[in-house]
């Protein structure tokens, strides 16, 4: 789940909290404010500084070993064991963060809870604790007969090119739930990305067995990002968005789509997580190692790296190839490299298009050539009138009677047609477009099917009497035959009580509704407002929980003595265990003073002997960053207490 999307689930009130604590205030100098300032990189540097410092050890114990998986608090502080914080510290730092609104917690149906970081917040949070340095390599080093990957269109002209042809030949569902095979073929021809290539990186989709891999993706991001919406029997276009997004510039709208799937696909796999946001910080045009990224995530420990690592992150980048984001080769050396051909923006901060649009080319014989430069408005309005003949590195369009009369079906106007292809050409067409758009607008719409509903009679008599009733003949708009009646389907209801009134009474339910039932029972529900694909970690179906709950994270303080996390005090040595004792259940740590020393003491494990009792742990250095393993029998202290984080000392 994004940050918006758990911000939209909590109460006004609870959102004033979060921006007002001392951890997002300070965001206000960016004229942000939470959940806004989670996604921009100078406020999560500030939030980080004015975190307590056990939320800010246990944040990034949450990026180093989960990132935007989900938790539970036994995984981390199985996690945290070999660390320098204790337990309690841990426990008492995820409480901060869940207040602040950075770690988000859900209960599962039967109770248990799970933890995480929003998935968008995920990248700023990675780059603020590990920000990768890769050193770029330069092109001399490149062996030019092994680059790949310049001969795939980005992924937003493929998607253009489906969506088009998808506008085109229609929207509708087959009974079964998904898209005509024609449909589909018409969309996949303009998709330029290998399916195998797509299928190979193990996205689960709905329909995968009706859809190729590469067509999943195209519906599923534009479900996701709202270009569609599912309704009824078929997809319908959300227009708004659809225009928003045919109007951005070439840089964001790229973007928007490196974004979402990075968040959406990539980040959803615990081994892709960290890789897929590490490159999102690479410049495009540098060309940079395979091996740095791994050792990137070796020398920062990140994730649980596994036997599979290599083949994932070559998955991955094989895929941002195929969307037209990334080419590959190899270096003199033998390493493989790969740079970003379009910069994966992250934020707002740049605006330029890097696309300079330019005009149709109108050709007498109707012909029309559109360049990769002209705008994805114009690419969308011309697919509405004219039918793609051929597509390289130019486009041929050509204007024909039945693509004109599905454009008039569409609510073009003859006028409408003359003044788009005008201002798009940025010249008069051609006398000879004209005049065939005259033609053929004329010849358009002489013939209209209707939906309309047909009255049976069991025999003309039958027909006879309604036709010369006063009452019902009205609503009979042709009669066929001597039994038969044309209908409009909005007045049957009105028709049906008034033949009741007479004593006919019609069958409640149409021969439509008896043929269509068994179709519906099929339709497929698969697919929903959130898309077509399987998210394995998927949390929107559970209850999100604002506040930590109301337990202690100490169970029975009040029964001990005060002293014993209040001061420093000596004990005889089975107290001295007890404490040891209630410091392992609690899994807190504990001060000692041996000699002139006094020490942090993070106590694991208590054994006994017949010779007495000794306890393992570990010791932590002054500056929380370092620990080293030891065991202690009762008489190496002198005095010791108890550290409760969150309890007051004195």
């Amino acid at each position: 789940m994004n940050v918006h999307e758990l911000a939209a689930r909590l109460s006004y009130d609870k959102v004033q909290q979060i921006n007002m604590s001392a951890v997002w205030s300070a965001a206000e100098r960016f004229h942000l404010s939470w959940p806004d300032a989670q996604l921009h990189a100078g406020a999560v540097a500030t939030a980080r500084s004015a975190l307590p410092g056990y939320a800010t050890g246990a944040l990034e114990l949450i990026i180093r070993r989960f990132g935007p998986q989900p938790f539970d608090e036994e995984r981390l502080l199985r996690a945290a064991a070999q660390g320098a914080l204790a337990g309690a510290e841990i426990r008492q730092g995820l409480q901060e963060l869940r207040r602040c609104g950075i770690v988000f917690t859900i209960s599962k149906t039967w109770g248990d809870e799970l933890h995480f970081i929003p998935r968008d917040a995920f990248y700023f949070w990675l780059m603020e604790y590990f920000a990768p340095r890769f050193r770029p390599v330069m092109e001399s080093e490149l062996l030019p007969h092994t680059r790949s990957g310049t001969e795939r269109l980005p992924l937003s002209y493929q998607m253009l090119g489906a969506l088009c042809s998808l506008n085109r030949h229609g929207l509708h569902w087959t009974a079964k739930g998904f898209l005509p095979k024609k449909t589909i073929a018409k969309m996949m021809n303009r998709l330029t990305m290998s399916a195998k290539q797509v299928e190979d990186w193990g996205l689960s989709f709905a329909y995968r067995n009706d859809y190729p891999a590469s067509l999943s993706v195209v519906l599923d991001l534009a479900l996701t990002i709202g270009l569609l919406k599912e309704g009824e029997n078929a997809y319908e276009w959300n227009n708004p968005i659809r225009e928003a997004w045919l109007n951005l510039t070439y840089d964001r709208r790229e973007s928007l789509l490196i974004e979402t799937v990075t968040n959406r696909y990539a980040v959803s796999d615990p081994v892709t997580a960290y890789p897929a946001a590490g490159i999102r910080s690479l410049h495009a045009g540098q060309w940079y190692r395979w091996r740095d990224l791994y050792q990137w995530m070796t020398d920062c420990k990140l994730g649980n790296e596994g036997p599979h690592l290599v083949n994932r992150v070559k998955v991955l980048l094989n895929a941002y190839t195929e969307f037209g984001w990334m080419e590959q080769g190899q270096a003199a050396d033998g390493e493989q490299l790969f740079r970003w051909l379009v910069e994966p923006i992250i934020g707002e901060q740049e605006t330029g298009s890097g696309i300079t649009c330019e005009e149709l080319r109108i050709q007498p014989s109707g012909e029309i050539i559109v360049s990769r430069e002209v705008s994805f408005q114009t690419v969308w309005k011309l697919a509405e009138l004219a039918e793609l003949v051929a597509e390289d590195r130019l486009a041929v369009y050509q204007l024909r009677p039945a693509s004109i009369a599905a454009a008039i079906e569409k609510g073009w106007t003859l006028e409408s047609m003359i003044g788009f292809l005008e201002s798009a050409g940025a010249a008069p067409i051609p006398v000879t477009v004209t005049a065939a758009l005259a033609e053929w607008s004329e010849r358009a719409g002489k013939l209209q099917f209707m939906e309309v509903t047909l009255l049976r009679c069991a025999s003309q008599e039958c027909g006879d009497r309604i036709a010369s009733e006063p009452t019902v003949a009205p609503l009979l708009l042709q009669r066929i035959g001597s039994s038969d009646f044309i209908v409009e389907a909005g007045q049957v209801k009105e028709l049906r009580k008034r033949l009741e009134q007479l004593g006919l009474f019609p069958l409640k339910q149409t021969a439509h509704d008896q043929s269509s039932q068994a179709a519906a029972s099929q339709l497929q529900s698969a697919s929903s407002k959130n898309g077509l694909f399987y998210d394995p970690v998927s949390l929107e179906h559970y209850k999100t929980l604002v506040e930590p709950r109301k337990e202690e994270l100490y169970p029975g303080l009040h029964r001990i003595p005060s002293s014993w996390f209040r001061q420093m005090r000596a004990y005889h040595p089975s107290t001295k265990k007890e404490i040891i004792e209630q410091a392992l259940s609690w899994h807190a740590p504990i001060e000692l003073r041996k000699g002139r020393e006094t020490v942090t003491f993070l106590p694991s494990r208590l054994e006994e002997n017949h010779e007495g009792w000794a306890v393992s742990g570990r010791i932590r250095s002054q500056a929380c960053s370092e620990v080293m393993e030891m065991k202690l029998i009762p008489d190496m202290w002198q005095e010791m207490r108890l550290l409760l984080p969150g309890q007051p000392a004195e």
